[in-house]
């Protein structure tokens, strides 16, 4: 099964495009639309900064590049630590969902110069920052992986 990590990884790129496609082929740019009164909507936000939209509406050419290199470099490693890691089984599962988030979000920078995010939970006017299937795969992949490390003994 040594293909299990890119046939998960795929299977997140193209959830994450997928899903992505139908935001940006149903709902307008700034367009909401209530999914769970309060608590869920739907959204077609473009995040052009990072995780949680830090830095968002920078859209220079350098922060871009810099971006992209970052998300280039983050695959990279993931590939490294997938090709040669002594573990196996649900770490390399977590992985996988890593980075397949990381190709669907590259994908979006490349190919639109910024993120499509589209899933925005709230709890009244409090809102998380909209996110998207890759980002979703991206925090499940690591808030698994460090349980993992942490509770191995356990």
């Amino acid at each position: 099964m040594r293909y299990l990590p890119y046939i998960i990884s795929a299977m997140v790129v193209i959830s994450d495009q997928l899903t992505k496609r139908i935001v940006i082929d149903m709902i307008e740019i700034g367009q909401r639309y209530i999914v769970i009164p309060g608590i869920l909507d739907l959204v077609h936000v473009k995040n052009s900064g990072m995780v949680f939209g830090i830095m968002q509406g920078n859209n220079s050419t350098p922060f871009q590049l810099l971006m992209i290199f970052i998300s280039i470099l983050a695959i990279v490693v993931l590939i490294y630590w997938i090709r040669n890691s002594h573990s196996k089984g649900r770490q390399i599962i977590y992985l996988s969902l890593i980075l397949g988030g990381a190709i669907g979000n590259l994908i979006d920078r490349v190919a639109r110069g910024a993120v499509v995010d589209f899933i925005d939970i709230h709890i009244g006017s409090r809102h998380w920052p909209a996110f998207n299937f890759a980002d979703s795969a991206i925090t499940l992949g690591v808030v698994f992986l460090v349980l993992d490390m942490l509770f191995k003994e356990i």
